[in-house]
């Protein structure tokens, strides 16, 4: 899927000729060698070119900032890459995923939901994401094992607390990636994708539990979540597995998860 995606935008708040004219530079000439990260959601991830590109995240932007004026940073004009895929959760949207680079070399990467009425711009937070969830059209897909999985994904690593994301792995690769030690990791431990548990009872009421190997700030975890409908998720059992992994740090600025450069450490103000 590469279409572009324009819902009717507020208009209040739009970017004007310049800026536009500075971000349509930012994604002819990106900053960036490719993309610094992997997509924060599983799917089947598609580049769209500058010009699809642009008309999206104006679209974006001047939806958001129509909603909540100065929601959206200067950081934007350093967009230069833009993605988009469809995502099993929510088969009627379509995930968008935009890098930033900044002057010190650190990747952002923002994602927002494109829906029927509008934009769901991730942002940490779980409120918007059960508030949509209570939506007619905003319901997830939970009734196929592949829209339980991809809404695990979705929805823990778009969670931050006090040590960051909840970054759902589906094999070692994923957590070697954020390593800045790869001597660090250890053949021990069988990191596989999130695996539901058979629980007929549970199913019969609507709800399922998954083992899911997760990566919380410098912390290794296996946990237990339990999945309730229209998208509840309960963590019921946590097992530490390591601890003061030497990971690559991960910060939020505005909607943009910021990281170091796969090539170097960051640089966070």
């Amino acid at each position: 899927m590469t279409a572009s995606v324009s819902p009717e935008s507020g208009g209040q708040y739009p970017l004007n000729k310049e800026q536009i004219a500075k971000l349509n530079r930012s994604l002819r000439n990106p900053a960036s060698t490719g993309w610094q990260a992997p997509p924060l959601t599983p799917g089947d991830w598609k580049d769209l070119p500058p010009d699809r590109g642009l008309l999206t995240l104006i679209s974006i932007h001047d939806w958001f900032e129509a909603a909540r004026p100065s929601i959206i940073s200067d950081a934007w004009r350093q967009i230069d890459r833009v993605r988009t895929s469809r995502i099993a959760c929510y088969p009627d949207g379509v995930m968008v995923e935009f890098q930033r680079s900044d002057e010190d070399g650190n990747c952002g990467l923002a994602s927002a939901l494109v829906h029927e009425s509008g934009f769901l711009l991730m942002n940490g937070g779980g409120p918007q994401i059960h508030n949509y969830n209570q939506e007619s059209e905003g319901r997830p897909e939970l009734d196929s094992a592949g829209g339980r999985r991809s809404y695990l994904s979705f929805f823990m690593n778009w969670i931050h607390g006090d040590d960051g994301r909840y970054q759902v792995l589906y094999r070692p690769g994923d957590l070697q990636d954020r390593l800045l030690d790869p001597s660090a990791m250890s053949p021990d431990w069988p990191i596989r994708p999130p695996r539901q548990i058979r629980d007929t009872k549970l199913r019969s009421e609507g709800k399922y539990r998954y083992d899911v190997w997760v990566l919380v700030g410098r912390r290794l975890f296996r946990v237990e979540m339990l999945m309730r409908p229209q998208g509840l998720l309960e963590m019921t059992e946590d097992t530490m597995i390591a601890d003061d992994l030497p990971v690559r740090p991960e910060w939020m600025d505005g909607p943009f998860l910021m990281s170091a450069s796969m090539h170097g450490e960051a640089t966070q103000s």
